[in-house]
């Protein structure tokens, strides 16, 4: 059974780890990145924010994908105000194909 809740501090290392990932499936894509270790995200500081939500789904007592979703400030020419940014999208390769991020997303949407 898959469940989704917000994300914790003490998930910073298993989300440490999907962020690297990431990163490591977007150099090949991006040669400007650093070879050096790289952070996009701060997460701790995403997990505690009041302007932003980060989710996790859990298989059991395991994390298996995650996403955030940060209220941003629109530009100044645009109707509304602010918006919803989503990002930090990782499934675990295993868990891949079974609507997990979809089912994130949609927590994400709600929230914002």
């Amino acid at each position: 059974m898959i469940t989704i809740r917000e994300a914790e501090i003490n998930d910073l290392q298993t989300l440490l780890k999907f962020e690297q990932e990431i990163i490591t499936a977007e150099r090949p894509m991006d040669p400007t990145i650093r070879k050096d270790k790289v952070h996009y995200y701060d997460l701790g500081k995403l997990i505690t924010s009041d302007e932003a939500q980060v989710l996790v789904a859990c298989s059991g007592p395991q994390v298996i994908a995650s996403g955030y979703a940060l209220i941003k400030e629109a530009r100044h020419y645009l109707d509304h105000s602010r918006y919803g940014y989503l990002g930090f999208m990782y499934t675990l390769p295993e868990f891949r194909g079974l609507g997990i991020n979809g089912k994130i997303i949609e927590g994400l949407k709600k929230w914002v």
